[in-house]
C-alpha cells in the first residue's frame, strides 16, 4: 500500500488473498469486509468484466455461501457469471463452473422456477464442449430432469432421466452411484407421472410473494427433497 497506493492490481491482489485466507480461518467478518474491498477497486481499477475482478466477486459469493447466506450470494454469483459469459464465453469451464455455483445456491432457497434456465442453459454449454456422453454432461440431464419433476413437468423430465440413464450405464456401469442416483429419481418420476392428470403446473416459487387468488398446486414433497439431493450428490463428486 505505501509503495504501490491501494488502487494497484499487487495491493488488490494481496487483499483479495488475505480475505480469503481468514475466510478460510473462521474470521467471517472480517474477511467479508477485505473481499469487499478487493470487489470495489478492482472494478475501479480494472473494470467490471476484468477476470480479476469477476474473480474476487466469484469469491465473494462463495463465501458467503460456506456461510449459509445463499440470498446474499446469488447476486455476487449473477453478477459472475454475467461477466463471464461477456469473456470467457457459454462454454468455457469457469463460466459452467459459475452457473453449477448459482443454480446450487438457488435450488437451496426452492427457486426452481429459476434454477430451470440455469441447468438448460449449463447443459447446452457442457453438450456443446465435450458431447452427450460426458460425464458432467450426464449429470446436468440428471439435475435438469430432477428440477423439470419439480416443477410437475414429468413427461419432459422423464425423457430427460431416460436419455441420461442409458449414458449414465455406458460411462459408468449399471451399478455406478450416479446410475443408481438417476434410477431412483426416474422411479419417483414415474411414480408422480403415474398419479398426474398429465398437466404442466409449475411450483410455486418461493422467492416470489404467494397470490391470494390463484395459489398453484404444490409439488410433490418427495421430489423437492430429491431435487436438493441429487443437486447435492452431483456437486460433491465432480
Amino acid at each position: 500500500r505505501a509503495a504501490l497506493g491501494e488502487q494497484h492490481p499487487d495491493t488488490l491482489a494481496a487483499i483479495h488473498d488475505l480475505g480469503t485466507c481468514l475466510g478460510e480461518l473462521g474470521k467471517h467478518a472480517e474477511a467479508e469486509t477485505l473481499l469487499r474491498r478487493a470487489v470495489a477497486g478492482r472494478r475501479a481499477a480494472l473494470g467490471e468484466h476484468c477476470l480479476d475482478t469477476l474473480k474476487s466477486i466469484d469469491v465473494l459469493a462463495q463465501h458467503f455461501v460456506s456461510r449459509r447466506k445463499d440470498a446474499k450470494a446469488t447476486p455476487f454469483y449473477q453478477q459472475a457469471l454475467e461477466g463471464y459469459c461477456a469473456v470467457l464465453g457459454e462454454t468455457h469451464p469457469d463460466t459452467l463452473q459459475c452457473i453449477d455455483h448459482l443454480a446450487d445456491c438457488m435450488t437451496r432457497q426452492d427457486r426452481v422456477a429459476d434454477v430451470e434456465p440455469l441447468y438448460r442453459k449449463a447443459l447446452a454449454g457442457w453438450r456443446a464442449a465435450h458431447g452427450d456422453m460426458h460425464l458432467e454432461t450426464l449429470r446436468k440431464m440428471i439435475a435438469l430432469a430432477s428440477i423439470l419433476c419439480a416443477r410437475c413437468n414429468y413427461t419432459e423430465a422423464k425423457a430427460m432421466f431416460q436419455q441420461a440413464l442409458d449414458g449414465l450405464r455406458v460411462v459408468c456401469g449399471e451399478h455406478a452411484d450416479e446410475t443408481l442416483t438417476g434410477i431412483h429419481g426416474m422411479a419417483l418420476c414415474v411414480f408422480l407421472l403415474s398419479r398426474s392428470d398429465g398437466a404442466v403446473e409449475p411450483v410455486r416459487d418461493r422467492s416470489r410473494p404467494r397470490s391470494s387468488t390463484a395459489a398453484l398446486r404444490p409439488p410433490s414433497q418427495q421430489m423437492v427433497a430429491l431435487t436438493t439431493i441429487l443437486t447435492e450428490q452431483l456437486h460433491n463428486r465432480r
